[in-house]
């Protein structure tokens, strides 16, 4: 063999598994689109020490849903969120509704990021900061950790998909049993809602039931606010198109019952959020249901109930609809809700402007579908 050949032949067996390799690692490069700008990689989140941050979710408005927790050995009250593209601390923050953060708990919050175009597959790489007060301190930022991600959801609205309000009916009755008639027919695959108080001597868990045997579920369990005052939200999917009344009965002697029931569509029962609050008078003020942070396009609903006050003047939290046919009385309700929920979190309140009496509070939120 020429001196020349066999040169060429020791070159390839020697650096020939080098360049193979080098060639295995530029195609898989171009693949995930590194060079293209196309990104195709999925989503991560670098916690900090202390802290926790899993699962963060990009929409095309910039909002990010992610789960944080910490565990600095102290519980911290939430203050406040910021989404930066730098690890400099921010200039402002996003102020939310206070809610605990026991050490070792976690929280779905949804951050504001400044994306830089509003179209799906735009990556982002930024930090996670929290504002908090502890019992040593007000004010505290501290950087949660950082991440990257792909947006890969359209937001809310006419651009992507969102869960909202489509009819709503009431019934109250001096009795243990009420029914409302919606007026118009339901869609098959709608989440019904109902939302009841009773009142009344010996009275136990009250039952919903309707005119198409539907599985309800009460994932707010009853609350006493004094005797046998019980008050709570109930859901179903309706399983065909048509008629429908949801009637609720309660057990023991019941002397009032009250019932409000929502149909919402675009919306799913996976995923549900529920949380509750109780009071004692306090007009004029806001009462405020436990923190709750609904993805984004979600419904939100939420409830309260008064005990012996026949005036109590609520009105809708900020940018809810108040249901003005709720049941009220000197024992009443009243409900709310919130279509296409744009990001954030949300304490679903009232505002009471007379208000003496023992009060309490749900709200519920269900994802878009």
């Amino acid at each position: 063999m020429p001196r020349k050949a066999q040169s060429a032949m020791e070159y390839l067996m020697t650096y020939g598994w080098a360049i193979l390799v080098i060639a295995v690692v530029v195609a898989i490069i171009f693949q995930l689109g590194i060079f293209s700008g196309v990104p195709s990689l999925g989503t991560s989140c670098l916690a900090s020490t202390g802290y926790l941050c899993t699962s963060p979710q990009l929409y095309t408005n910039g909002n990010l849903v992610v789960n944080v927790g910490q565990f600095t050995g102290q519980t911290i009250t939430l203050t406040g969120i910021a989404c930066t593209p730098t690890a400099n601390a921010p200039s402002t923050v996003q102020s939310i509704t206070q809610t605990l953060l026991p050490s070792g708990g976690t929280a779905a919050l949804t951050f504001s990021c400044p994306i830089s175009s509003n179209t799906l597959n735009t990556r982002f790489s930024g930090f996670i900061w929290l504002q908090y007060n502890t019992p040593f301190e007000t004010g505290a930022t501290s950087k949660v950790g950082s991440f990257e991600a792909v947006a890969s959801i359209s937001a809310g609205g006419s651009s992507g998909p969102s869960a909202s309000f489509v009819q709503a009916a009431s019934a109250i009755a001096n009795s243990n049993s009420a029914t409302c008639s919606f007026g118009s027919s339901v869609k098959s695959g709608d989440v019904l809602v109902a939302m009841y108080n009773v009142y009344g001597s010996g009275t136990g868990t009250p039952s919903i039931s309707d005119t198409q045997s539907l599985s309800w579920s009460e994932p707010i369990s009853d609350s006493y606010i004094f005797g046998d005052f019980r008050n709570t939200i109930a859901y179903a999917t309706a399983g065909s198109s048509g008629t429908e009344s949801i009637t609720l009965t309660g057990s023991g002697t019941t002397y009032t019952s009250m019932l409000t029931c929502y149909e919402v569509s675009g919306a799913t029962t996976s995923g549900v959020i529920t949380s509750g609050a109780s009071g004692n008078g306090g007009a004029p003020a806001n009462s405020i249901v436990p923190l709750i942070s609904p993805p984004l396009g979600s419904i939100v609903l939420g409830s309260v109930s008064w005990n012996n006050n026949n005036n109590p003047g609520i009105t809708s939290d900020t940018g809810y609809t108040l249901y003005p046919s709720s049941p009220q009385g000197s024992y009443g309700s009243i409900t709310e809700y919130y279509s296409n929920w744009p990001g954030g979190s949300t304490g679903a309140g009232f505002y009471f402007n007379n208000l003496n009496t023992l009060w309490y509070e749900a709200a519920i939120a269900f994802p878009h579908s």
